[in-house]
């Protein structure tokens, strides 16, 4: 051992006992005019495996246990940090094995001010770190769960569910990139959500062929990590036209999501390490996973339960069409009529969808009128015109269960109210009737005027445009009027 850098006289034998036998490690790094260690105590054994006598014949050996990052911020000049403020880096010790060590240092100087050695106590802190490790995973989990049932609470929209699953995923596993991934009917898989900035998901998963692979024969229930290096199974049966959007990877993390033993969804993980999760802690992983599955089975039964609501509305809407109206394809035409009006008005794909939906079931709202009343020949009295009028909104009322139809609810709501306010149900005026509702009174009143009834001859189609146009400003926008006589005369 060398000289120590403290006295060595009687007086102090008592004090260099007790420094040989602290729990924690002591040592003094001398800058100049070469580093080295000059002093290390015993306890250094105890913790690393390496004794002083290694250290001292081997002034390397501090470059082989600790990482070049940590080397750094160690020998990082602490002129102004407070020798209490802890650095906290990895140590890998003999047997290979890494710890987390704690230090507190302070920078000795010599008359002239010049910074010579470094002094510092150390001590191992694996098992604190661990826990600190292990809380901040927990807490990390207790934020992804409650992002998770929020978005749950808000919406059973796939695409936003598949968004917060996905983001929970990339929190917990440390991922470059991550999908998720619908079963629908395998090998058919479907893609909801992707991290990469594509803009939006194909309809159907290219890695399709990969989790053919990789849940052939008895599917498999825990997360796995895969090879994506380029001589890997796995690589070679992805198709060579995807294979550059995934060539920046060499592992992936599969996390398939069971429900009573039927495969609902897979998340997987990208990342450029090959090595990267090998020794991943999965717990927080599959604690939310089981969330995950929870939230994706109750979007599908959300979508499932709403499409058989809008197969009964369609079917409603077909009896409704066949009931009140002589000829049954009405609201099929009406539906091609408004298409046209949205379109030359300059109405974008997601409105003039709601505007077929809208053309479909604008009159849904009768079946709740008695027939003696819908089918009557005559004037309606006042009390049956009370009645009458509430079609629009029962047919509002119907159709604004489905998510998808919603937007179409107003539209049905309005389309008997009149340009000069005089329509019903709530006595709209102008621009304050919604679009949808002024473009439906005009190719409606069309078409009763063009159709059979049983009571009068059909109009031609030059009378029914010019009566149309009679009633602009009145009964009907006359903006609307001018773009359908426009279509109706072409």
């Amino acid at each position: 051992m060398p000289d120590l850098p403290y006295p060595s006289h009687p007086e102090t034998q008592i004090f260099d006992h007790l420094v040989e036998c602290l729990p924690d490690i002591l040592y003094r790094f001398q800058l100049h005019p070469e580093g080295r260690l000059d002093f290390i105590t015993p306890m250094v054994k105890q913790f690393t495996g390496y004794s002083p006598e290694d250290f001292y014949q081997d002034p390397k050996l501090l470059r082989k246990v600790f990482p070049p990052e940590d080397q750094r911020q160690l020998m990082r000049t602490c002129q102004d940090i407070p020798c209490s403020i802890p650095k906290i880096v990895r140590f890998r010790k003999k047997n290979g094995e890494t710890i987390w060590m704690e230090h507190r240092q302070i920078s000795i100087y010599d008359q002239f001010g010049n910074r010579i050695a470094i002094e510092g106590i150390a001590r191992d802190v694996t098992e604190h770190s661990k826990v600190l490790s292990d809380l901040k995973k927990t807490r990390e989990l207790v934020n992804h769960l409650v992002e998770l049932s929020k978005t749950i609470h808000h919406t059973c929209d796939l695409t936003q569910i598949g968004e917060v699953i996905g983001r929970g995923v990339m929190g917990l596993t440390g991922a470059e990139r991550c999908q998720v991934i619908q079963v629908i009917d395998p090998p058919n898989h479907s893609l909801v959500w992707d991290s990469a900035p594509n803009g939006n998901p194909p309809t159907v998963n290219p890695l399709n062929d990969l989790f053919t692979k990789v849940f052939s024969n008895e599917p498999v229930d825990s997360i796995q990590v895969i090879s994506l290096s380029p001589n890997s199974e796995f690589w070679e049966i992805i198709p060579e036209k995807v294979r550059t959007d995934f060539s920046a990877y060499r592992a992936l993390l599969t996390c398939p999501l069971f429900l009573e033993g039927e495969l609902l969804a897979t998340l997987v993980c990208f990342h450029s390490q090959e090595n990267y999760w090998d020794a991943l802690d999965r717990k927080p992983l599959e604690s939310f996973c089981r969330s995950a599955v929870i939230a994706i089975d109750n979007s599908r039964l959300f979508h499932d339960l709403e499409t058989s609501y809008l197969q009964s509305i369609l079917a409603l809407a077909r009896a409704m069409d066949a009931r009140d109206t002589p000829t049954a394809d009405h609201c099929r035409r009406l539906m091609t009529w408004v298409e046209k009006v949205a379109k030359i008005i300059g109405c974008d794909d997601a409105q003039i969808q709601l505007l077929r939906w809208a053309a479909l079931f604008h009159d849904i709202g009768k079946i709740g009128i008695p027939d003696k009343i819908l089918h009557k020949p005559g004037r309606f009295t006042p009390d049956e015109w009370v009645v009458m009028r509430q079609h629009p909104e029962i047919g509002a009322r119907i159709i604004s269960p489905i998510k998808k139809l919603t937007g179409a609810a107003p539209s049905i709501l309005s389309h008997h109210e009149k340009y000069d306010g005089t329509g019903y149900p709530q006595g709209l005026k102008g621009k304050d009737i919604p679009l949808g509702g002024r473009i439906l009174s005009v190719a409606d009143a069309y078409l009763a005027m063009t159709d059979w009834r049983v009571y009068r001859k059909p109009l031609t189609t030059s009378d029914a445009i010019l009566e149309i146009n009679h009633c602009a400003g009145t009964q009907f926008d006359p903006e609307i009027v001018k773009a359908f006589t426009l279509i109706a005369k072409n």
